[in-house]
């Protein structure tokens, strides 16, 4: 199971496409057509780590507003600390469990206003 299935039951019956890039480049060119409102974003991707492929993004025009997940299997401080400097505050551990990724997504989507609050 993978995160797109966290996707998916995190936004329940709201609307939502998903994505997905094989590598950093990939990534950063569908991300310059279509600037994605969220990104799961893995660390070590193919071609570049996660910071770089995040770096380009931010540099896209409304790039500093894209929401990120970092999702690793190993993440040292080094790392986390450049992603922070980039505004990244989630991190998703892997292997992915479906129930996590949804609940990081839903308190994302909730701050930024895409899902209700629970209650409400």
């Amino acid at each position: 199971m993978g995160h797109g299935q966290g996707l998916r039951l995190a936004f329940g019956t709201v609307p939502v496409r998903v994505t997905r890039a094989a590598a950093g480049a990939e990534a950063v060119e569908k991300a310059s057509h279509e600037l994605p409102r969220l990104v799961v974003l893995d660390f070590g991707l193919p071609d570049m780590d996660g910071v770089e492929v995040l770096s380009r993004i931010r540099e896209l025009g409304r790039g500093e507003d894209v929401r990120v997940l970092v999702a690793s299997g190993q993440l040292f401080e080094e790392p986390r600390h450049r992603f922070a400097v980039l505004g990244v505050q989630q991190f998703l551990p892997k292997p992915y469990d479906v129930t996590v990724v949804a609940e990081r997504v839903r308190l994302i989507g909730c701050r930024a206003g895409w899902l209700p609050r629970e209650g409400t």
